[in-house]
């Protein structure tokens, strides 16, 4: 009995025996021989390529190439940005390995059963698959194969590079560089024609270095004209709503007539010291639809009639190929382009250090400032530095009040209206300047809170009326203070 137990435990170990034999050797029959290499597993010229697709997250996408210009095998209409497919490309252009696996049986332990993303590379008659597969997080690197048994984890995560966006891949506008602005030319529902003139005579000042110049030299202010060229340069061209500007009709996109169109010219400083400027320019058509809305389109809607109109607008450089969405608010800011939105809103802006005379009238009251060098009224001491003096009747003060309440009149609304009321008061600047030597201001009433300017005759805006009632008292003050 006792020996019967001990064959049947002999036996049952075997068993066991036999099976952990049989394991082991279905184990090692299945291990995947590892190698630690740095290999190029595949290497191609950019240049050669015909033809790249890759399947990502369900979505595909295909270019191919004629000549080295590359084209969407499914629209041959998508501009291809030729930069942007070869910075992509070039990131499969030499791929590396660390590691090789070879003999492959089961690759669902690599992500390889149902690869994440496949790309198939061109050149001529020859065809390239890669496989990606999963990510290593041990050694940081994906699984990925060309066919066959052998796995490879790469240097570089492939997958990041690969995009289901063909936008990506858009050839989007670009406005030419320069280093110095000529000119803005604006036509359509507003005409302009800037320009820059630093050496200019038709300007009291050198605050302003920007004229308006289709009917006459007017001033335009620097720091607004500036502003305005540099929405202008910095805008962003990637909403498009049609690549394909010349098949469809401009009208849909209020393009067949303009609401504006834009042209900024400048120059390129040459890179030889004796070489010419280049002169460079690009043009903006900006179009306005009108987009009629259900209510609107009612007859028998009750408010029809009342309803504020919906629009909506694009942008295109030149004739090119691409029309852009472009929202309201950039859309206002480049129409705020007329004169009076352009020009300067300071009433006068002089350099106080060309001043010769100042001439202020306040109702019957007439004041005359003049200048005077202090050795031509008194004996200097012998280290005495002589200095300009400002009289009023021949006794020196100080204007610096009255000269900070003239450089505070701002117009705060441009009209062209003729004087109906009372010059409440002006005054008129002599300055040491070979063109255009003077300015007068008059200050007229105008209602409770405004008052109505003329600059050198002609009407210009409206200031407040505080502004006007402070700049009287300044000079009232000042004829006192010599009186006392």
């Amino acid at each position: 009995m006792k020996r019967t137990r001990n064959l049947i435990i002999v036996a049952a170990v075997f068993v066991v025996l036999l099976a952990v034999i049989f394991a082991e050797s279905k184990i090692s029959e299945h291990i995947d021989s590892v190698t630690s290499t740095d290999e190029i597993i595949l290497a191609l010229s950019v240049d050669d390529l015909t033809a790249v697709s890759w399947t990502y997250e369900e979505e595909t996408l295909s270019f191919t190439s004629a000549d080295g210009v590359w084209q969407d095998e499914t629209d041959a209409d998508f501009p291809v940005d030729a930069d942007a497919m070869a910075e992509f490309l070039a990131n499969f252009a030499e791929i590396h390995s660390l590691f090789t696996i070879t003999d492959v049986e089961d690759y669902s332990q690599y992500g390889l059963d149902e690869p994440q993303c496949v790309v198939t590379l061109t050149v001529g008659e020859q065809t390239y698959t890669l496989n990606l597969g999963g990510y290593s997080t041990m050694d940081a690197q994906r699984y990925a194969s060309l066919g066959g048994t052998t796995v490879y984890l790469l240097e570089d995560d492939l997958l990041e590079y690969i995009t289901t966006d063909r936008d990506d891949f858009l050839q989007n506008d670009s406005l030419p560089a320069y280093d110095d602005f000529v000119s803005l030319s604006i036509s359509g529902d507003v005409s302009l024609n800037a320009v820059y003139d630093a050496e200019s005579v038709y300007s009291y000042t050198d605050d302003y270095n920007y004229y308006e110049t289709s009917a006459d030299y007017l001033t335009l202010d620097d720091a607004t004209l500036e502003n305005y060229v540099s929405l202008l340069d910095g805008l962003s061209f990637t909403d498009y709503a049609s690549y394909t500007a010349s098949s469809v009709t401009l009208a849909d996109y209020g393009l067949e007539n303009p609401a504006l169109t834009i042209t900024v010219t400048g120059t390129v400083e040459p890179e030889e010291e004796d070489g010419e400027a280049e002169t460079v320019a690009y043009t903006l058509n900006i179009g306005v639809v009108e987009v009629v809305t259900e209510e609107e389109a009612d007859e028998e809607s009750e408010n029809a009639e009342e309803a504020e109109p919906t629009y909506v607008y694009y942008l295109r450089v030149g004739e090119s190929e691409m029309i852009y969405n472009l929202d309201s608010t950039t859309c206002e800011a480049i129409a705020a382009c007329s004169y009076n939105d352009l020009r300067p809103t300071a009433v006068v802006s002089p350099d106080w250090d060309t001043l010769q005379s100042l001439s202020v009238t306040i109702g019957d009251e007439s004041y005359e400032i003049s200048l005077a060098l202090r050795s031509e009224i008194e004996e200097l001491e012998e280290d005495e530095e002589d200095e300009t003096l400002y009289l009023l009747d021949s006794q020196e003060v100080d204007i610096s009040t009255l000269t900070a309440k003239i450089d505070a009149l701002y117009i705060h609304s441009f009209v062209d209206e003729a004087a109906e009321k009372v010059l409440e008061m002006s005054f008129s600047l002599t300055l040491d300047r070979e063109s255009y030597p003077t300015v007068s201001v008059e200050i007229y009433q105008y209602d409770s809170e405004n008052c109505l300017v003329y600059v050198d005759g002609q009407s210009v805006g409206l200031i407040t009326r505080t502004m006007m009632v402070n700049l009287r008292e300044a000079m009232t003050s000042l004829a006192l203070s010599i009186e006392e």
